[in-house]
């Protein structure tokens, strides 16, 4: 019986021994600065909230060689204008557009919507400010539908958005309408 109240001695004090040396090892490792991993965790996905490109435009004043004034965003139709057209070493070619960015027809249509008067206001501010330019208007619609009649369509809006030009003071010589650059 001796024997067994040994062995169980030995083993209680190996227990006992090993918790001493882990208590060690621990206490040695933190004062040396150890951190414990830090624990993981997950969190949910969550999607980013869809942001309205329109809102994300900057207004800004934007003034002209003659010292006008006009209303527009950064990166707009006009900022894009009057930087080419200020840049004595801009290039003109059949390849540079600009795209309209703030003009709005009738859905089938070559009616212009009147969200549209802004922008053709300030183009026309625009073009009275650079007395020497001329422009080339092209229309484009979708392509759903017939091919010809969308053609017919995307001439009209060009002629549509001249004469508003033409009608906001803009001689008829300086502005051309057609199809499609």
């Amino acid at each position: 019986m001796s024997e067994n109240n040994t062995s169980g001695k030995k083993l209680l004090s190996g227990v006992v021994l090993g918790l001493l040396l882990t208590g060690l090892t621990a206490a040695l490792l933190f004062f040396k600065g150890f951190k414990a991993p830090e624990p993981i965790v997950s969190t949910p996905v969550v999607e980013e909230p869809k942001i309205d490109s329109a809102a994300l435009i900057k207004p800004f004043v934007l003034m002209l060689a003659d010292s006008t004034i006009i209303d527009a965003a950064q990166g707009s139709l006009e900022d894009q204008v009057v930087v080419f057209l200020s840049d004595t070493s801009s290039v003109v070619s059949k390849d540079k557009w600009f795209d309209f960015d703030n003009l709005l027809f009738e859905t089938g249509k070559a009616t212009l919507l009147p969200e549209s008067g802004k922008q053709l206001g300030n183009l026309s501010t625009i073009l009275k400010a650079f007395p020497k330019v001329k422009i080339k208007l092209g229309g484009y619609t979708d392509n759903v539908g017939d091919p010809k009649a969308n053609l017919k369509l995307s001439g009209d809006r060009a002629s549509n958005v001249m004469a508003e030009l033409v009608k906001s003071g803009i001689d008829n010589q300086k502005v051309m309408a057609n199809s499609g650059p």
